[in-house]
């Protein structure tokens, strides 16, 4: 049984305690308090036992602060002899490398902070990750990025954060310290402590967030090929016609319109919340929009739903004709909301996400309430002249020359193809 994917630390039952890969070593906490993989008390203690040894390493100088330390106070000293600033060639060159006078100072500043117990330095990994994200959340601001991809990008370079160090300098990113965060991602995939897609996605973002650092040379080994996780295979989880034709009898109206969507429109719940009365065709029975995901793109085809009788008859019912939404909660706000609120933190709510869960418990976490858009693409693909339809269907921006400039797609097709998917499903 995999432990609670929540755990900063890695438990250990066989030998009852706790490990910790930080800063490319590892470390053995909470021995004794680790009785089981969900051992909830052990890891509470184990835990406290962790933050308290690694606000110790961090706030320790280690040997090479007392190295550059030792410098600034014979600067100091040669300052007030008015002696040269470069008196000997180990002022001028450390470990074979020369180094420049802002260098110097730069490192000797470092020391200080460490060991005179000064405001950290401003270009540490800490500094660093805080000001990558304050770029993410203002794209975010300008509508570029969403809530919750910024919120992923927190979650993930919080691991870099704990694996390099907060009071780190970025300097120590190298070639090495690049090799030793992708073994640690590894190690973590081999350990089953997740999974590689997060993996994968822990890496990209890492490379990403290198890159941006402009103060220090971007490793050679950044972009190698032997330095890869690549993302799995997803795999299509699809309804059977049964399983959506059982669903739609038992779902209460105001959930079943939306269930309708999905499989009529290949919508996700983010799509019917943003779903605009003016995108409606309240006479003709169409929905006619572009895929809220990639509506910037002028590459998206904006499509034409023709909708089922039932799911017209059941829009004019539940859906609102005026005003920004369709469909809106009790206080008349959107359906899916994610942003940022004052105090930092995000608010994610999806009703329509939470009304499945609350209706349908024993089909949650077995049939994904987004898969219905992926069931009537699945269903779609099977037939031998509707499967040309399943792009137009999704709303999926164009890729190649053909798709941008050749490839027709038919209007009359995909009325038909729709009208054969309703009856399948057996909605008339």
């Amino acid at each position: 049984m995999k432990y609670h994917t929540r755990f900063k630390l890695t438990p250990m039952p066989d030998s009852n305690r706790w490990r910790k890969i930080y800063q490319g070593k590892i470390h053995y906490v909470g021995i004794g308090h680790c009785n089981s993989k969900t051992d909830r008390e052990g890891y509470k203690i184990a835990l406290a036992e962790w933050q308290e040894l690694r606000e110790k390493m961090e706030s320790a100088p280690t040997e090479g602060d007392k190295v550059w330390y030792q410098l600034h106070l014979e600067k100091q000293e040669r300052l007030a002899r008015e002696e040269e600033r470069r008196k000997t060639a180990r002022y001028l060159k450390i470990d074979g490398v020369e180094l420049t006078e802002a260098e110097l100072e730069r490192r000797m500043e470092k020391a200080v902070a460490k060991i005179e117990g000064v405001a950290p330095v401003k270009d540490s990994v800490g500094a660093a990750i805080k000001e990558f994200l304050a770029t993410k959340r203002q794209r975010h601001e300008m509508g570029v990025l969403s809530a919750s991809r910024v919120r992923s990008c927190e979650q993930h370079l919080r691991t870099v954060e704990e694996f390099l160090g907060t009071k780190t300098p970025v300097t120590v990113i190298d070639e090495t310290m690049v090799k030793r965060y992708w073994e640690c991602l590894v190690h973590h995939v081999t350990a089953e402590d997740y999974g590689q897609t997060t993996a994968a996605d822990r890496w990209a973002l890492f490379k990403e967030w290198v890159r941006s650092l402009y103060s220090i040379a971007t490793p050679r080994n950044l972009n190698s090929r032997d330095l890869s996780i690549p993302k799995p295979r997803k795999k299509v989880v699809a309804w059977t016609v049964e399983e959506v034709r059982e669903t739609l009898t038992a779902a209460p109206e105001r959930l079943k319109i939306w269930i309708l969507l999905m499989l009529n429109c290949g919508m996700y719940s983010g799509d019917i919340s943003n779903l605009k009365p003016s995108e409606v065709d309240w006479e003709q029975g169409r929905i006619i929009r572009k895929r809220s995901k990639t509506e910037d793109l002028d590459s998206t085809p904006t499509v034409n739903y023709l909708l089922w009788p039932q799911t017209f008859k059941m829009l004019k019912q539940h859906g609102k004709r005026r005003g920004d939404h369709v469909f809106v909660n009790r206080c008349g706000e959107p359906l899916v909301q994610q942003h940022f609120k004052d105090n930092g933190r995000m608010e994610n709510q999806d009703l329509i996400y939470d009304c499945w869960r609350r209706t349908f418990p024993d089909l949650y976490g077995r049939l994904p309430l987004k898969s219905l858009r992926k069931t009537g693409a699945s269903l779609l693909d099977t037939h031998d002249v509707y499967c040309n339809c399943v792009e137009h269907y999704l709303a999926h921006a164009a890729k190649t020359v053909t798709d941008r400039s050749y490839r027709n797609y038919s209007q009359e097709r995909l009325d038909n193809a729709l009208r054969w998917l309703g009856e399948q499903f057996g909605v008339k």
